[in-house]
């Protein structure tokens, strides 16, 4: 019986042993998890905050592109307006220029008949001028 308690006593012993390395490999996976729960909740909040970060970045860029975009936009609409009146300001004055031009060659034609007008009528005053003295000689000449 002495065997047999002791026996059992060993077993017990053995067993308190195993129990207490149990409870300790236990509490050191317990510590381990803890830590491990802590580093990811670090790790989460690291991830939100980097996201948030994310966010406000993409947000500020498209805010960027909108307004680079709507500048581009402004721009282009300002520079076709500009287009359109200096076409137009263009047509006006190539019509002006036209109608100058016209004038211009109207004036040359009325010219060029005015001037042959005045030789005509220079001949004209030169014959006269002429016929004129030839009388007045012719006058003259009668009258001795």
């Amino acid at each position: 019986m002495k065997k047999a308690m002791k026996k059992l006593q060993d077993d017990l012993s053995s067993a308190s042993i195993k129990v207490q390395w149990a409870n300790s490999k236990h509490k050191s996976e317990l510590d381990a998890h803890q830590s491990t729960r802590a580093k990811l909740a670090g790790m989460d909040a690291k991830i939100r905050e980097a996201k948030e970060e994310a966010n406000m970045i993409r947000a500020n860029c498209q805010a960027m592109i909108d307004k680079y975009q709507n500048s581009e936009e402004i721009q282009s609409n300002a520079l076709g307006s500009k287009l359109e009146k200096l076409e137009y300001d263009h047509e006006d004055l190539k019509k002006q220029y036209d109608m100058m031009k016209s004038k211009y060659e109207n004036k040359c034609v009325e010219y060029d008949e005015t001037s042959r007008k005045l030789e005509q009528v220079k001949d004209q005053l030169f014959e006269k001028e002429a016929d004129y003295r030839r009388a007045l000689q012719e006058s003259k000449n009668q009258r001795r």
